[in-house]
C-alpha cells in the first residue's frame, strides 16, 4: 500500500482544530508525541503490508482526533473509498461528525473535495468516496447490523472496549475487504476490563497481519510537571526516590519502548493518582504505563500486581513449550497424539516425566466450577515438599466427558506416580465413572500386553480423598472435590498463597492471562464478565491435592526442591522428548502403531490415525 506520508503531513499542516490547552491551532505543527507515535506505527505497519491495527491507548491523548484527520485524508485522496466510522454511542457520533465538519471548513480550497451529502448517517464526496457513521451501542442487540449491507475497505472503530455486543465486532469484520491493497482498519480504545477488546489485543500481539499499538500517557509531553514547581515538590521533592513499582516501570519502558521516564513524569502520575483519579484500578485502565496494566478488573484483584508482573517476566523469558494435539476416536485405542503448532495445541508441555518424581493433576471438566466454564482443562504439577512446578497443561472446548477421562489417564500414565483431583460438578461425575470403567477393564484386555500396561498405569494413579478442614478425625468423606462457595474459598486461597510465596510456579502464559481476570467481589472469587478461569480452577485443584494429601509424605521423604545454583549434582534429563515418552506408553498399550524406521531428523514421530 503506497501512502505518501509527506503529502499527508502537508494535509495535517492545513487542518485547524480547537485544542483543549491552546485554543485554535494548526494540527500538523502541533502534533502531540502520542499522535506522532500513532502515525509512525501506521506507517511502519503499512510498509510491512499490515492493514489492520488494534490500538490500546490512555485517556486524552488525541488519538481519536488524529485518526479522524486520517479518515478525511483517506476519503479525499483515494476516490471511490467505501469507509465506515463506528462509535460506541450516539453523542460520540455527533461529536465526530462535528469535528470532521470543522476540519473541512478550515481547509484551504485546494485540499477540499466537493460534498454531495453530509448528515448523521454518512458523508458522501464528489470523488465517489463515502464514510458511513454507525453506532455500535453500549448494550447487547439482536440486530448485529454493523456489517450488514456493507462492504468497506476503510474503517475507524473507536472505544471498542465499550461496545455492548461483541458480536458486532464479528459482523463488521465479515464486511471488511481482505485483498484491496488500499484497505485500512483501525480499532482504538482505552481498556475496559477483560472483554472482547482485550481478546482482540491479545490476538493482535500474536498475529502477522494485525499490528498491536500501545500509546501510553508518557508519550504525551504535556503529562509532566516542571521540576521545582509546587506540584513537583509535593509529589517528588528534592530527595524524591522512585518506588519499587516506578523503578520497574522505568526499566521496562526503556527496554520495551526505548523511552526514558523521568521524575517530572512520575510526579505528574502521582499527582493525578492522588488528586484526580483516586481509584487505583481506574488509574491503571485510564492511564496505563504498560499494556499488561491496562486490562484490570472492577472490584479487588485477587492476585497482586507485583506477583503477576514477576510471573509474566519469568514466563516470557523461558524456553518455548512443546505443543501437541490429542485426537480422540470412537474407542480408547483410536486416539492419536500429534506434534502441532502452539496456536492449535491442546496439550502444552514444559518438562518431560522424570523417574522418581511425584506429580499432582487437577482437572476441571466443562461447566464444573461455573456455568461459564465451558472448557475441559487439566494441569499437571511436579510436586516437592516446598515447591509445585507446572509441567503440562491441557485445555479445549471440543471434548466429551469420556474422552476427558481418557486424557487424564494418558497424563497420569506419563507422569507417575500421580495424585489426581477432579471437580465433581458439571460433567465431573461422568469423567470419574469412565476412569473407574477403565480401571475395571485393565485386567480384561484381549490385546497382547495391554492388560499389563494398564495395570501399571492404574497402580500409579491415586484419587484425591476429600476431608473437611474442620474434621477432628481427618477421615476422608468422599473422592475428589465438589465445589461449594466455602470449598472454592479454600482452594483458591491455597493457590493464591502458594503463588505469591513463590511455591506454585506456573509456566503457562495462558494460565497467567486467566489469573489476571480473577477478582474478589464480596464473597465471590471468579473471573470478571465473560473471561475464563478453567485453567485457574484446574491448578487450584492440583494445589489442594498436594497440600491436603501429598505434602506431608514429601516432607517425610525429604523430597525438596533446591535452586539450580545450589545443586551439587544436577538432574540429567532423559534423551527423549515427552512426546516419545507418552508415545512409548501408548504404543505398549496398543494405541499407536510403532514406527518402522528412524525419524531421520524429524523432531517428533507423528502417528497415523487407526483405521
Amino acid at each position: 500500500m503506497a501512502v505518501d506520508f509527506t503529502h499527508f503531513a502537508q494535509f495535517l499542516g492545513a487542518l485547524k482544530i480547537n485544542s483543549k490547552e491552546r485554543g485554535r491551532i494548526a494540527l500538523g505543527p502541533s502534533l502531540l508525541g502520542t499522535q506522532r507515535r500513532l502515525f509512525e506505527q501506521i506507517q511502519m505497519g503499512l510498509a510491512e503490508d499490515v492493514h489492520e491495527f488494534v490500538i490500546l491507548k490512555a485517556r486524552q491523548l488525541g488519538v481519536s482526533t488524529a485518526l479522524l484527520a486520517w479518515d478525511m485524508y483517506y476519503a479525499f485522496n483515494y476516490p471511490g473509498t467505501p469507509g465506515v466510522i463506528v462509535t460506541h454511542d450516539e453523542p460520540s457520533r455527533e461529536q465526530f461528525r462535528a469535528l470532521l465538519e470543522m476540519y473541512y471548513e478550515g481547509l484551504p480550497g485546494e485540499w477540499q473535495q466537493p460534498i454531495v451529502q453530509h448528515n448523521r448517517n454518512q458523508l458522501v464526496l464528489g470523488n465517489g468516496s463515502m464514510l458511513q457513521y454507525k453506532v455500535a451501542g453500549l448494550k447487547e442487540t439482536s440486530s448485529k447490523a454493523l456489517g450488514r449491507s456493507s462492504a468497506v475497505s476503510f474503517g475507524h472503530m473507536t472505544e471498542t472496549a465499550y461496545w455492548g455486543d461483541p458480536e458486532q465486532i464479528h459482523s463488521l469484520k465479515a464486511a471488511m475487504a481482505e485483498k484491496n491493497p488500499m484497505r485500512f482498519f483501525a480499532w482504538e480504545s482505552t481498556a475496559n476490563g477483560f472483554n472482547a477488546f482485550n481478546e482482540m489485543w491479545e490476538e493482535a500481539k500474536q498475529a502477522v497481519t494485525i499490528r498491536a499499538v500501545f500509546i501510553s500517557w508518557w508519550h504525551n509531553e504535556n503529562y509532566r510537571v516542571a521540576r521545582g514547581s509546587r506540584v513537583w515538590r509535593q509529589y517528588w521533592g528534592l530527595k524524591g526516590r522512585a518506588t519499587e513499582q516506578e523503578r520497574d516501570w522505568v526499566k521496562r519502558v526503556k527496554k520495551e519502548y526505548d523511552f526514558d521516564l523521568d521524575d517530572e513524569q512520575l510526579a505528574w502520575y502521582r499527582w493525578i493518582r492522588a488528586e484526580k483519579v483516586t481509584d487505583e484500578m481506574a488509574m491503571f485502565a485510564e492511564y496505563p504505563t504498560l499494556p499488561d496494566e491496562a486490562f484490570v478488573a472492577t472490584g479487588s484483584k485477587y492476585f497482586t500486581g507485583q506477583s503477576m508482573s514477576e510471573a509474566y517476566r519469568r514466563v516470557l523469558g523461558e524456553p518455548k513449550n512443546q505443543s501437541f494435539r490429542l485426537q480422540f476416536g470412537a474407542e480408547f485405542t483410536d486416539t492419536t497424539l500429534i506434534d502441532v503448532n502452539d496456536r492449535v495445541a491442546t496439550l502444552r508441555v514444559w518438562e518431560e516425566p522424570q523417574a522418581g518424581a511425584y506429580y499432582v493433576l487437577g482437572a476441571d471438566p466443562a461447566y464444573g466450577s461455573s456455568d461459564g466454564a465451558d472448557r475441559f482443562c487439566a494441569t499437571v504439577l511436579r510436586a516437592y515438599a516446598n515447591r509445585l512446578e507446572q509441567v503440562a497443561e491441557f485445555c479445549t472446548v471440543d471434548l466429551s466427558p469420556y474422552t476427558f477421562a481418557w486424557l487424564i489417564v494418558y497424563l497420569a500414565g506419563a507422569y507417575r506416580p500421580c495424585l489426581y483431583n477432579i471437580e465433581i460438578n458439571g460433567s465431573g461425575t461422568a469423567v470419574i465413572q469412565e476412569i473407574d470403567n477403565l480401571r475395571r477393564m485393565s485386567g480384561r484386555s484381549i490385546i497382547p500386553g495391554q492388560a499389563k500396561t494398564m495395570r501399571d498405569v492404574v497402580k500409579n494413579m491415586s484419587e484425591f480423598l476429600y476431608a473437611r478442614e474442620d474434621s477432628i478425625s481427618g477421615r476422608p468423606m468422599g473422592k475428589h472435590t465438589l465445589t461449594t462457595e466455602r470449598i472454592k474459598e479454600t482452594y483458591m486461597g491455597l493457590l493464591k498463597d502458594n503463588f505469591e510465596r513463590g511455591i506454585f510456579t506456573p509456566h503457562s502464559r495462558y494460565l497467567l492471562d486467566e489469573m489476571k481476570t480473577i477478582i474478589r467481589d464480596g464473597g465471590s472469587i471468579a473471573a470478571q464478565g465473560d473471561a475464563k478461569d478453567d485453567r485457574v480452577i484446574a491448578s487450584a485443584l492440583a494445589v489442594k491435592a498436594w497440600n491436603d494429601q501429598l505434602r506431608m509424605k514429601l516432607i517425610a521423604q525429604n523430597v525438596v526442591w533446591v535452586p539450580p545454583e545450589q545443586r551439587i549434582e544436577r538432574e540429567t534429563p532423559p534423551d527423549t522428548v515427552l512426546g516419545r515418552s507418552v508415545r512409548s506408553y501408548l504404543q505398549a498399550y496398543g494405541v499407536l502403531p510403532k514406527p518402522q524406521m528412524p525419524n531421520q531428523g524429524v523432531r517428533a514421530y507423528i502417528p497415523q490415525q487407526r483405521r
